[in-house]
């Protein structure tokens, strides 16, 4: 008759396994499963069972290799920051995305600035405040391409947060992460 109290530990101790990768032909647990996971013997041959967040990546051999990486500091930071400074890209060590979307931020910005200053410097030298036409179409082309900005940015974000949060965004080996 098995106790409720051992019961208990014995679903307590397959917790960990429940997102199981299964490996061929452990013979030693602490070398083959690396530590993080179980050698379980049946037939035809003995497997490892990864612990949760442990695949075997890089290599076959030994298997349970290598501990995702955790996703809730990064998605934090780029729910928060991410708009302006691409930090859960760059926490993940996916750079590309990361300057991609700082460029998305940035240069437009930098940009508008110095259309603006043309713009400015434009007028006075003509002698003539804001009401030409040109000036009221740059204004207009700005207005445009400020909108279009603020989509682009809105996009790239949403599409990083679900990325990083859904653990489809590789870590910097390659290796997928964690999900939330």
């Amino acid at each position: 008759m098995t106790t409720p109290i051992a019961l208990l530990l014995t679903i307590c101790a397959l917790l960990p396994l429940a997102n199981a990768q299964v490996g061929i032909n452990c013979t030693q647990p602490t070398i083959d499963c690396s530590g993080a996971g179980l050698c379980t013997t049946g037939a035809p041959n003995n497997t490892c069972q990864c612990f949760d967040n442990y695949i075997t990546f890089g290599q076959t051999y030994p298997m349970c290799n290598y501990k995702k990486k955790d996703v809730i500091a990064p998605f934090a930071l780029e729910f928060v920051f991410g708009i302006f400074t691409g930090c859960g890209p760059f926490m993940l060590g996916q750079t590309g995305w990361g300057v991609g979307q700082l460029l998305l931020t940035w240069a437009p910005i930098l940009l508008g600035c110095i259309f603006a200053c043309a713009v400015g410097v434009a007028s006075l030298k003509s002698g003539s405040a804001c009401g030409e036409g040109w000036v009221a179409c740059a204004t207009f082309s700005g207005y445009c391409f400020v909108f279009l900005w603020v989509l682009a940015t809105i996009a790239v974000q949403i599409t990083l947060l679900v990325l990083i949060g859904g653990g489809h965004l590789n870590d910097s080996n390659g290796a997928p992460t964690q999900s939330l």
